[in-house]
């Protein structure tokens, strides 16, 4: 695909910001990392208004009383992005827009932000192997990234579970995860959740819309054919394809929300500064 500019991200998402008369550097989108460390210190006990999230629960069960972890801050931030690269991200969003794009775009506007925050950044996608870019920060490093995935795009074989698999087996270190994928994906996290990645990290899943099947001149983009507009067409086909949707997006919302996973989802690059904005909110 195509390489996308950091600077025109930076750019564009400064001018937004002006436009709603916010200031990036005021701490906006700081609550992000509020109110946790990510290093352990010591143990105490539970107290009201606590987090669920930071009860011990395996401390407790030997003490016989709820203790809650207290952490302490880091002076930097390891921040992980996880990022979908395979065939399904060759097509388009109900807006008409590539995945691959979107994905593009969503990963360097946050990339961007929290660089402002002196974040260490790394990714993982895949080709056909698991491709991981060590942590790094500064925006040179971010573009680096960028183009890195830029030349990935679409040749990817690994799902976002053996990512983050990989994760859990090779890199360890506890990290802000971003997961970038779509609704293949979400599927594929039914079926495969990391449990222990998602409680040991802050772990926040973007999905990128999927234009629906059911309309004229649908392109399957594994083949690179045209498919029958006869058979998509169909109206019992088009409920069907509602029906899986459907059920796919309420059973991963549910499990997210079962793990304290904050999720969203974008057609278009114009939704990507309020959305995240909304999705660092809710971190507060």
């Amino acid at each position: 695909m195509e390489y996308i500019l950091l600077d025109d991200i930076s750019t564009a998402l400064e001018l937004q910001i002006s436009r709603r008369s916010m200031n990036i550097n005021d701490g906006q989108f700081l609550s992000v990392y509020h109110g946790h460390g990510m290093e352990f210190d010591d143990l105490r006990d539970y107290a009201e208004g606590d987090s669920v999230r930071d009860i011990d629960w395996k401390a407790s069960s030997r003490a016989g009383e709820i203790l809650v972890r207290r952490n302490s801050a880091e002076k930097r931030y390891h921040t992980l992005f996880v990022i979908d690269s395979r065939k399904t991200m060759d097509a388009d969003t109900p807006e008409g827009i590539s995945k691959q794009e979107l994905a593009l775009k969503t990963f360097g506007t946050i990339g961007y932000m929290l660089n402002r925050q002196s974040a260490d950044q790394g990714m993982l996608c895949s080709s056909d192997q698991v491709d991981f870019m060590p942590f790094g920060s500064g925006n040179v490093h971010l573009q680096r990234m960028m183009n890195h995935y830029a030349d990935l795009a679409g040749r990817g074989e690994k799902s976002i579970s053996e990512l983050l698999k990989y994760y859990a087996e090779h890199i360890r270190r506890r990290c802000l995860l971003f997961v970038i994928t779509d609704l293949n994906g979400c599927r594929e996290l039914l079926k495969d959740f990391p449990s222990e990645t998602a409680y040991r990290n802050e772990m926040f899943i973007i999905r990128t819309e999927d234009a629906f099947l059911s309309a004229v001149n649908t392109i399957d983009v594994r083949s690179g054919m045209y498919s029958s507009d006869a058979y998509l067409l169909n109206t019992e086909i088009r409920k069907e394809e509602m029906r899986v949707r459907d059920e796919i997006l309420s059973e991963s919302n549910k499990l997210f929300a079962q793990h304290a996973v904050r999720s969203m989802s974008l057609s278009n690059a114009d939704e990507i500064l309020e959305k995240t904005a909304e999705l660092f909110e809710l971190r507060r």
